[in-house]
């Protein structure tokens, strides 16, 4: 089991991210001689505000926190100050707490008058790469990143047939999208695509004695329904990733795989099968996909200090994604992770693809070279 500081070392992991980040950044970067003339700005921690006697105007970066009810804290690595949000102005995004946030104000009476609230802005994946050069930051076997691979890059440019087909919410035990399945094999029969990513949740009725037993029931049926078109059995990956409420633990990320017994039977017949965890991520050549199965919309809205009833609710979505580096920017009580691995929901560098698989209907954004959908 996790001790303490396992936690603590959550939260202190995710400041670091967005700080360095942030310090390379144009506007917070240290001023040079060359920028002389530029805008910059300087950012100040709580401990200096709080042994600050002038009520200039401030900026700092922190955590939203509320440590009693109906009273918001900015957090930071050095300690934390009370928030006045009355006369706040916000900009793009769903800010919730445990969300890492630009403040400007003005302190006075210990307390922090925020007038301005944002999020920090997200790095390229293309500058990462540049300043930490071929680390591997995405995962597998390879010490270095494929980015840089000039093999893998090669082979890329021959797969332009190549393509993806994801479907998120197969309610395997609803006929209807057996039916529809069979009829999306039947189409894809004489042109196979290189993967399909299935995304639960795999039940309509995901509760119940008899949930693992119809769960394992209906992944053999598709089994069976996926042989009967063998172009697409013996060439097409199949990807099945988990929803919140499939077979497996409790309400917590990140999930693993659905267990070994319902895979058995599904392998032994559709050989390129593939059981993964939720969240995931896929490499194509020197293409980085990230998937994630949660109705994390709702969740980040229904706790959300502050929300634009106007607003592109996809765009900002996106936005709080990626200038968080981080899949589930919750509170733990609202979001169970477990502590040790929260390094897999961790958004960085930006991958090329992100697949946020949510019960919101259908969008595709585009933002930094990433391109953000969710299957609907």
């Amino acid at each position: 089991h996790p001790e303490a500081a396992t936690k603590v070392s959550l939260f202190r992991d995710k400041y670091y991210v967005i700080q360095q980040i942030l310090q390379r950044h144009e506007l917070f970067s240290v001023r040079s001689l060359a920028s002389a003339n530029s805008e910059k700005y300087a950012l100040t921690s709580t401990e200096v505000l709080r042994g600050s006697s002038s009520n200039d105007s401030c900026i700092l970066l922190g955590m939203l926190v509320q440590l009693k009810e109906g009273e918001y804290h900015l957090e930071d690595l050095t300690g934390c100050v009370k928030l006045d949000l009355t006369i706040a102005s916000y900009q793009k995004g769903i800010f919730s707490e445990n969300s890492i946030i630009i403040v400007e104000g003005s302190y006075e009476d210990k307390v922090l008058l925020a007038k301005a609230i944002g999020f920090p802005p997200y790095e390229t994946a293309k500058k990462t790469v540049n300043h930490f050069g071929n680390i591997n930051f995405f995962g597998g076997n390879s010490p270095t990143c494929p980015k840089a691979s000039l093999q893998l890059r090669e082979i890329e440019d021959t797969l332009v047939n190549s393509f993806f087909v994801v479907i998120s919410d197969v309610w395997l035990d609803v006929p209807e999208v057996f039916s529809k399945l069979r009829v999306l094999f039947q189409g894809y029969s004489d042109n196979p695509p290189t993967a399909f990513i299935l995304i639960g949740n795999f039940s309509s009725e995901p509760y119940g004695p008899l949930h693992y037993n119809r769960t394992k029931d209906m992944f053999k049926q598709l089994a069976i329904l996926i042989t009967n078109f063998p172009n697409v059995q013996q060439k097409s990956h199949f990807f099945i990733i988990p929803g919140p409420e499939d077979v497996g633990p409790g309400n917590i990320f990140p999930r693993p795989a659905l267990p070994s017994s319902i895979q058995a039977e599904f392998k032994k017949r559709v050989p390129l099968a593939n059981f993964t965890t939720n969240p995931n991520r896929i490499q194509m050549c020197t293409k980085e996909i990230v998937v994630f199965r949660d109705n994390l919309l709702k969740k980040l809205c229904s706790g959300a200090i502050h929300f634009s009833s106007t607003a592109d609710i996809p765009d900002h979505l996106t936005h709080t994604i990626l200038s968080q580096a981080y899949l589930c920017p919750l509170p733990i009580h609202s979001r169970p992770i477990y502590w040790e691995y929260s390094h897999s929901l961790t958004l960085y560098p930006i991958p090329d693809f992100l697949i946020l698989a949510d019960s919101y209907t259908h969008y595709s954004v585009c933002v930094n070279d990433c391109t953000c959908v969710n299957p609907g």
